[in-house]
């Protein structure tokens, strides 16, 4: 599903007249109308004594507002309407839509000064749910005067709050409040969804999701030029790949995970179970010889190859043309984990993406390696930095990588040439021609050591059974947070570990594989 940056929108809403002759107020009506049938369906809008109060701005967004309370109002909701400012400041199908209510008798009250929010804060009090229909995806600046007084009165009254398209004062295109938003508990989003609702911290104040049929054309929805984007949970099913009932393990590819040092062991094997559970007909372990032994006792499914180390107990540079054949035999390789940052590993690193010719996914220590001059490989790569990974990428800090991360994977994305997979809470997947994709599985439980070997893991091997990079790095990170959130279900979050996200692989293919 595209997501809509809101300039994207406003984009979308005035090709749907010019070039469809879709009248604003035929999408206003529809969008009244979704949040007027979520109303209904929230507890605090369907009992017989529910009380709704209507908080409009003067804009397109008050107009929706005052749809959905003529709607309302007719399913025999009591139904209260306040508009921050002036009436006679609305404009166009806002206004009109405001006369409509007005003529049906519904209650409207301007809120212009301390009397008014008074007013507004004793009508808060007596209802069970506000709809927020005060600012939408045009407001731009900051929220301040009457408007941030109201925004902390929705959030202060203790009533249920529905928001139409986003909460007001949140940044819909980052999910940042400004400097206060609205916490609703649901959002009913218009024709697409908005990025700043699927991250953090605009997830916080958003509720619960719906996104909204408003009649805006299809192809005005999935046009290319839209270039972020999520999976849904068919999209994800749609892209498995495929397993024809003939198959042997070498059709499935081979994974060739290379890492590992003294003490660090249990990464690499993650990374090559997860690996097995992620399809791939085999997966090998290149590791130092002198720990061979205790990898290869993890698994008996993995097969562990040693390779020259250092007295250090990492992966030394001399084990390269030790690697010649595996690496021929190899579909993808996964380099980094458990690996260390020692300069002899980094060395081993930098020849390896000089002389490997097929696709890489590069994770952990084997990042510290990269010059961007050096990763624009043959086959193409997949770099999987945590904000700190990716701090040290862009010369910058974890602070300023969290504080815009979709700047950040993108500019990495740019630079190094690779798709960038910046894991976190909401995790994004940059290509490096722009296009976007914000995973929405996972949870909190998840932030624990080995999560990200595992998804090493589950990236190559997608790429060995012949998925694209771009692809395979969505759909893992898709499977990944899906696997994780099964567990925790199960298990709750606190105790999760990183194996406990491989043991529920199986229950994630398995679901997406009920609806292909």
């Amino acid at each position: 599903m595209k997501v809509a940056l809101a300039a994207e929108m406003r984009g979308i809403d005035k090709r749907a007249a010019d070039d469809y002759a879709i009248s604003p107020i035929i999408l206003m009506e529809n969008a009244g109308i979704s949040v007027a049938a979520a109303a209904m369906e929230m507890p605090a809008g369907r009992s017989a004594s529910s009380r709704v109060c209507v908080v409009c701005g003067r804009g397109n967004n008050g107009g929706d507002g005052m749809v959905a309370a003529r709607h309302l109002f007719n399913r025999g909701i009591a139904v209260c309407v306040y508009l921050v400012g002036n009436l006679s400041a609305m404009k166009g199908e806002a206004r009109s839509n405001a006369e409509v209510a007005m003529r049906l008798g519904i209650s409207l009250t301007e809120v212009q000064d301390e009397a008014g929010l008074n007013e507004l804060r004793h009508n808060l009090l007596s209802c069970r749910l506000a709809v927020d229909a005060l600012l939408g995806t045009g407001f731009k600046g900051m929220a301040e005067g009457l408007t941030l007084e109201v925004i902390r009165l929705l959030n202060s009254t203790g009533g249920a709050v529905l928001a139409v398209d986003v909460p007001s004062g949140l940044d819909a295109d980052n999910g940042k409040p400004l400097p206060e938003a609205v916490r609703a508990a649901r959002t009913v989003t218009l024709a697409l969804p908005k990025p700043g609702l699927l991250v953090y911290p605009g997830i916080e104040y958003t509720g619960m999701l719906t996104v909204a049929d408003i009649s805006v054309p299809r192809n005005l929805l999935v046009s290319d030029d839209l270039k972020t984007n999520i999976l849904t949970e068919a999209e994800a099913a749609a892209m498995l790949p495929f397993r024809a009932p003939q198959t042997y393990k070498n059709a499935e590819g081979m994974v060739l995970a290379i890492g590992g040092a003294r003490g660090m062991t249990g990464a690499i094997s993650l990374t090559g179970i997860a690996a097995l559970r992620g399809g791939a007909g085999m997966a090998r372990l290149a590791v130092p010889a002198q720990e061979q032994p205790v990898v290869a006792a993890y698994h008996r499914e993995l097969m562990v190859s040693p390779v020259d180390g250092t007295s250090h107990g990492c992966i030394a540079p001399s084990a390269l043309p030790g690697l010649a054949g595996i690496l021929n035999e190899a579909n993808v390789v996964a380099v980094g984990p458990g690996m260390t940052r020692r300069d002899e590993a980094l060395e081993f690193v930098r020849q390896l993406l000089r002389e490997y010719k097929g696709p890489v996914v590069v994770d952990a220590d084997a990042l510290y390696a990269l010059t961007p001059s050096g990763l624009k490989t043959e086959a193409g790569a997949v770099i999987t930095p945590h904000p700190g990974e990716m701090a040290h990428l862009l010369d910058s800090s974890a602070a300023e990588v969290q504080k815009e991360r979709f700047g950040a994977a993108a500019r990495a994305a740019e630079i190094y040439g690779a798709v960038t997979v910046l894991k976190g809470a909401g995790t994004l997947i940059a290509h490096p021609d722009g296009r976007l994709f914000i995973n929405t599985t996972g949870n909190s439980g998840m932030a624990t050591a080995g999560a990200g070997d595992v998804l090493t893991g589950l990236i190559a091997a997608l790429i060995a059974q012949g998925m694209v990079l771009y692809d395979a790095a969505v759909l893992g990170a898709y499977l990944h947070g899906l696997a994780g959130d099964l567990a925790a279900a199960d298990k709750g979050k606190t105790s999760l570990v990183a194996g406990d996200i491989i043991d529920y692989l199986p229950a994630a293919f398995a679901r997406l594989e009920g609806m292909a």
